[in-house]
């Protein structure tokens, strides 16, 4: 593992204390080995002869959009419409905002498309 991602993930023995200048590097690296590993586990199960495959083929195809979808810290407009007009009933999308820190998975319930939204820990308390 590069160690430019590995410290990404992980806890450095000295905190950055500014935002890595490689960071599009970084978002791109973790969603390509999400990816892979999706696809490594839809190749164990079997692509099409299991609901176990089935359901990374799902994983992996949602991250591979959102990897498309998410560059350079910015969502493309044009990429974002187009992936909610092909979104299906078993997909999802994930949209990331850099700058919050923070993403939006949306899927399609009942021909409708669903936002969850979960309550920030201020409304909970």
């Amino acid at each position: 593992m590069e160690p430019f991602l590995f410290h990404h993930l992980t806890l450095p023995q000295r905190l950055p204390h500014a935002q890595e200048g490689n960071l599009n590097e970084v978002e791109l690296a973790l969603v390509g080995r999400l990816v892979l590993g999706a696809q490594r586990m839809r190749d164990a199960h079997g692509l099409g002869s299991s609901p176990s495959a089935d359901t990374w083929e799902s994983i992996r195809l949602c991250l591979s959009c959102s990897k498309d979808l998410n560059r350079r810290g910015a969502v493309d407009r044009v990429k974002l419409l187009s992936q909610f007009q092909q979104l299906g009933a078993r997909n999802a999308l994930i949209v990331y905002i850099r700058s919050q820190n923070a993403a939006l998975m949306i899927h399609r319930l009942s021909g409708y498309v669903e936002i969850p939204f979960t309550p920030s820990n201020e409304c909970l308390s």
